[in-house]
């Protein structure tokens, strides 16, 4: 598919892991079947950027077909930096 092809090329803007470390926290929702970007990229951002990576059994769409079991991922995120305010 297009979607496919395209997800295969894809190159990632130079210095995104360090941009994305200095500007916000990051946390990785990824469905377990996603397609076009497979779990072994979420495993390797996860690690890259010290990032809590939550596993949704959707795949690239999870918000839309999974969406109670995201929701959940969200809300314990929400919680995490709730906690994590002074």
């Amino acid at each position: 598919t297009k979607m496919m092809t395209l997800a295969k090329h894809m190159v990632p803007p130079k210095n995104l892991i360090s941009s994305l470390q200095q500007t916000c926290p990051v946390y990785l929702i990824w469905g377990k079947k996603e397609l076009f970007y497979p779990g072994f990229l979420a495993k390797s951002l996860s690690k890259q950027l010290d990032a809590p990576l939550y596993w949704n059994e959707g795949g690239h769409y999870c918000m839309w077909t999974h969406m109670e079991m995201f929701h959940q991922h969200m809300l314990t995120i929400e919680r995490y930096l709730n906690e994590a305010q002074p």
